[in-house]
């Protein structure tokens, strides 16, 4: 298996994988875009054709093709390997999976069938009637029945149940482990969780079903509105996005995204011709589901109901957003109360409503002052209580300035009341100060030269880094990964001379040294430069790194020094040691150009 994992991997061009996904830019010998697991302005995620590797320097994400993979599309090391070997005609060795890899692998194709069941009686079964022509009332035609896989739960205990178990071989336990039935119920048995509901599959990124919502048709029955199925092994509500499977391309496409609450929103939006549209199965937006979003855009539009309710959610979203660093705007619902009902009866207005949105802050500064009001002096108090806060966390200190200013305006105050108050609070720029804390203070100057100059030495093939390693002589690294690093070069060179090449270079590394490998020659793609300014760079860097060792060096023989001359008396081998340290420090000095 392991040859077979080095045969797909060799014949799979990692570039093209993560190209395929995200926006990538030839950057000398580098190809870099913006990273898709964390959000960026100015790219700093690299993918190396040479290694066949990646790593971002924003949030150190960082792997070979199948952990990208494994990273982007949830897919486990398996589901990977079988994805690229496919597409790299490779015909894997027999493989058997795991309990729990079996077990999740039904969960999968009991859900898969179940949608297929529920679509078949809605579309040509006399059971679905009822739940086609509610649909069809609710302006649903058959395209989109059919591109959404809707379905129909008949008006039945146990149809899907007598399916799957009678016809299909699951057992009654596993679906109810998938959630589609309940157990104990009506004398001991298990029975349909859903019934005489419209069905809607919920579907994670890959497109592969995980759950169901099912819908109540009729009105004024004592049951919810809605039923969805519970947290199980594969399903959690937090981590989906209805329809993202069947928007996906769009939204990368357009690179922005419409986030609205439930299916039907998704639905009646995409057949009015906004098609790059999620929904949030609920009213609050979590920090997975923006994650997700991270993958395709960095720019969400949210467009929640237009009731109190949904106002809430959408300050709620608005902040979890600012956490993850994503454009936000925000679109208000006008013509209807839910975007279903707008872009059913208005497609054009909902064209028209959903292409430009206010800016997140424009939003909660124009609905404070619509709640609490201007014109008494409770009114500006409850505003400025709501929005200091808000001001104060803006990192940006120009756009802060530029909200603070907005804010007096319409308070009718002078701009140092407002700011007068952020100070009260002590929060002004905490989002960029915690920012800053959650990064650390980092490596220092000495350890970051280190890997510049192995960057650099990496970048480098044949005699001319040969030379060059030579030039550093008995340098000693402060890094203990980078001291391996130097043992394996030494065995290198002695072995093939003149002939260095990174790549093989790479074979001979220990596993646990190939992260620090990558990290130090993907930085590289950092500053672009011609094979003259590498080699300046070098000898420039080597020159600054032998000088900063000299100075560490300055440093302890200065102190051991100091604490020799505190002593009121020294001893015969104190002395001794002492002339050596002044001895030492004087040709430290001269080292350095300075004489003593």
């Amino acid at each position: 298996m392991a040859d077979q994992v080095a045969q797909v991997k060799q014949r799979t061009d990692i570039v093209a994988v993560v190209g395929s996904r995200v926006e990538l830019k030839k950057a000398g010998k580098y190809y870099k875009g913006l990273c898709p697991f964390h959000s960026e302005k100015t790219p700093s995620f690299f993918v190396s054709t040479e290694l066949q590797v990646y790593k971002c320097f924003g949030c150190g994400e960082s792997g070979d093709v199948f952990s990208f993979l494994q990273a982007y599309e949830g897919m486990t090391f398996r589901e990977s390997l079988e994805t690229l070997a496919e597409k790299a005609g490779v015909k894997l060795e027999q493989y058997r999976p795991t309990g729990r890899e079996a077990e999740v692998k039904r969960l999968y194709e009991l859900l898969n069938l179940v949608k297929e069941y529920y679509h078949y009686v809605l579309v040509s079964h006399v059971a679905g009637e009822e739940g086609r022509q509610y649909l069809s009332k609710r302006g649903i035609d058959k395209g989109m029945v059919e591109k959404f896989e809707l379905g129909w739960a008949p008006d039945s205990w146990d149809a899907a149940l007598r399916y799957l178990v009678g016809k299909k071989g699951f057992t009654q336990q596993e679906v109810e482990k998938a959630g589609m039935a309940i157990g104990g119920g009506r004398g001991g048995r298990y029975y349909d969780r859903f019934r005489k509901r419209v069905m809607f599959p919920l579907a994670d990124f890959r497109g592969r079903v995980v759950g169901f919502s099912g819908r109540l048709i009729e009105e004024g029955v004592k049951e919810a509105k809605y039923v969805n199925t519970p947290e199980t092994e594969i399903y959690h509500k937090r981590e989906l996005l209805y329809g993202i499977e069947k928007t996906r391309s769009v939204i990368r496409k357009k690179d922005r995204v419409l986030v609205v609450e439930g299916e039907l929103d998704v639905i009646s939006s995409y057949k009015a011709g906004v098609m790059n549209v999620v929904g949030i199965k609920g009213s609050a937006v979590t920090e997975d589901q923006l994650r997700l979003l991270l993958r395709l855009t960095r720019n969400v539009v949210l467009c929640l109901d237009a009731d109190v309710a949904g106002d809430e959610a959408t300050k709620r979203g608005i902040a979890v957003a600012e956490k993850l660093g994503v454009n936000v705007e925000v679109v208000t619902v006008e013509g209807g109360k839910d975007p279903d009902e707008v872009a059913r009866a208005k497609p054009e207005l909902w064209k028209k409503q959903t292409k430009k949105g206010l800016g997140a802050y424009e939003f909660l500064i124009e609905r404070a002052f619509l709640m609490h009001g201007v014109g008494t002096g409770l009114g500006k108090k409850r505003i400025t209580e709501e929005l200091v806060p808000v001001l104060a966390g803006i990192a940006n200190s120009v756009e802060r300035d530029h909200y603070v200013k907005m804010v007096a305006e319409k308070l009718g105050v002078r701009e140092e009341v407002v700011a007068g108050e952020m100070e009260r609070l002590g929060t002004v720029g905490r989002v960029g100060e915690d920012e800053k804390k959650e990064k650390g203070e980092g490596e220092g100057r000495g350890e970051l030269l280190e890997k510049h100059v192995w960057g650099l030495l990496l970048s480098m093939s044949g005699e001319r880094a040969v030379k060059r390693w030579k030039e550093l002589g008995d340098y000693r690294w402060r890094i203990p990964g980078l001291v391996k690093m130097a043992e394996a070069m030494d065995g290198w060179i002695e072995k093939h001379n003149k002939d260095f090449r990174v790549k093989e270079f790479v074979a001979i590394l220990p596993r646990e040294l190939l992260g620090l490998m990558n990290q130090v020659y993907l930085a590289q793609g950092l500053v672009e430069m011609d094979e003259e300014g590498v080699e300046r760079e070098f000898g420039e860097s080597v020159e600054e790194l032998v000088r900063l060792g000299v100075m560490q060096r300055m440093k302890g023989v200065s102190r051991e020094i100091g604490e020799l001359e505190r002593k009121k008396e020294l001893s015969d081998g104190d002395e001794e040691k002492l002339r050596k340290l002044q001895g030492e420090f004087s040709e430290l000095l001269r080292s350095l150009g300075v004489e003593k």
